[in-house]
This record gives structure tokens, C-alpha cells and sequence, in this order.
């Protein structure tokens, strides 16, 4: 399970280079979705899972997510198909959203 405080994600766009499944049990996740073109990354879509619902991410999507409440703390459960840890992924920082080696605590803010 992870758990979301009020407004905070991951807002840094990243990928995971695994099939996940997203499901809320409390609150909401807002996923914004990129598409890679050429070198750097542009927004493709968003959605937002709600309590109840679940998200499946293809091995290649790139998305930031955060908890869009201003009020209500969100949980889900994260369930990934693979080594989420030994992966090699990515991330796209600004300004101009070139893609990068993955930094957990850069990502995650903490």
C-alpha cells in the first residue's frame, strides 16, 4: 500500500519499464500520461483513479502522479511486474523534459 498526503506525488514525469496495476482504496490519484517524441516527452492524457477503480500502465507509460485533493489523504495498492527496485528506468526533468537515470528521491520528493 502506498499513501498519498494532501497534494503530494510524484510530479516529476517517470517511467517504470513494467506492467503495474493501480488500485485506490481511499481518495484519488491524478496520473498525468506522456508520449515520447524524438529525445524528450509531451503530454498525451491524464487519469485520475478514484476509490474502487483500478489503473492498468503498460510496461512503456510514462506518467507524474499526485494526490489532487486538497483535503483527504489517498491510499492505494501498487502492484508491479517486476524487480521495481533493480529496474532501470527513467525520468524527465525540466527544462526541457530530457530523459535522465531514474532518481527515487528526486521523483519522489523525499
Amino acid at each position: 500500500m502506498s499513501g498519498r498526503p494532501v497534494g503530494a506525488g510524484s510530479p516529476i514525469p517517470h517511467n517504470h519499464l513494467m506492467w503495474a496495476m493501480i488500485g485506490v482504496t481511499h481518495g484519488s490519484e491524478h496520473n498525468q500520461l506522456f508520449r515520447r517524441t524524438a529525445d524528450v516527452i509531451e503530454p498525451s492524457g491524464q487519469h485520475v483513479i478514484e476509490a474502487g477503480r483500478v489503473f492498468f500502465m503498460d510496461h512503456d507509460t510514462i506518467h507524474a502522479v499526485k494526490n489532487p485533493s486538497t483535503e483527504q489523504v489517498s491510499s492505494a495498492l501498487h502492484v508491479y511486474g517486476g524487480d521495481l527496485i533493480g529496474a532501470p528506468k527513467s525520468m524527465w526533468c525540466e527544462p526541457d523534459q530530457s530523459e535522465l537515470p531514474f532518481d527515487f528521491f528526486r521523483v519522489t520528493g523525499s
